[in-house]
């Protein structure tokens, strides 16, 4: 029962991580067209 609750708690981890990276992303090539580098 620790190891599911293990996998499921570092697959909830990763899918934030996922999640903030793509967003992070998103919202620099925001920046950078508004720029006009």
């Amino acid at each position: 029962m620790e190891t599911l609750l293990m996998i499921a708690f570092i697959a909830a981890f990763a899918g934030l991580v996922t999640s903030l990276v793509v967003l992070y992303k998103l919202l620099t090539e925001k920046k950078a067209q508004r720029l006009e580098y």
